[in-house]
């Protein structure tokens, strides 16, 4: 649906249906259902700045075809979203930023298996700006924030974060008229996991592992003629 001469939605809804048999003495067959619903809507603001937003929702169910030798029913349920921005404040400069969250429900039907049931929440931060002040000289950062954490429904001591923070430098130079270019990369990338557990009432923060990662690259270019 294209509601203005810069914007336009869509809405897809879809609904599967799978069948998986691996013989009369397994016990691993299995049917499975799906049905899902995504959104999709952007927009131009002017010539300068675009945003966009999208969304997403599906309920998968497995169902076992020998229930009662094999009782591992299991829902699974996710929503997502995501929201993007693209920008060129000033010419020479362009940034676009995208933000996600999403949660993911794992849901075991059977009671015996209930103390599996959890919850997964993952959120993100990819800002990036890129400059070319002069035509000889290219600049970008790409930013990443990423938290991915997991709970289990019936255990509030059991759960899991990972956390991580990355930066991307990037830069390029060339010389006007000269058959030589260097391009320069740097990574910085810090990652730490762990939980959080309840001391006396009160939550606290457990890491379990910490990482911390610099990579450095330089290239040059050559060409010893022109073509």
């Amino acid at each position: 649906y294209r509601f203005s001469d810069r914007g336009n939605a869509n809405v897809i809804v879809s609904k599967r249906a799978l069948d998986v048999d691996y013989g009369p003495t397994s016990v691993s067959a299995y049917r499975e259902d799906e049905e899902r619903i995504s959104v999709n809507a952007s927009q131009r603001l002017g010539e300068d700045l675009k945003i966009g937003l999208s969304g997403q929702t599906y309920l998968k169910q497995r169902f076992y075809k020998k229930y009662e030798e094999n009782p591992r029913d299991v829902d699974n349920l996710y929503y997502g979203g995501k929201a993007s921005l693209e920008a060129e404040p000033f010419g020479v400069v362009k940034t676009t930023v995208d933000i996600e969250a999403s949660k993911y429900d794992i849901i075991n039907i059977d009671a015996s298996l209930s103390s599996d049931n959890r919850t997964r929440y993952i959120y993100r931060l990819l800002p990036v700006i890129m400059l070319s002040p002069v035509d000889w000289l290219d600049l970008s950062q790409r930013y990443e924030v990423k938290i991915e954490y997991t709970e289990y429904s019936f255990d509030e001591n059991r759960n899991f974060i990972d956390r991580t923070v990355g930066v991307e430098t990037d830069a390029g130079v060339s010389f006007p008229g000269k058959n030589i270019s260097f391009d320069f990369n740097h990574r910085y990338n810090m990652r730490d996991t762990g939980s959080y557990l309840n001391f006396g009432g009160e939550k606290r923060y457990n890491r379990s592992s910490e990482d911390f990662r610099h990579e450095f690259r330089l290239k040059m270019n050559y060409l010893p003629a022109d073509y």
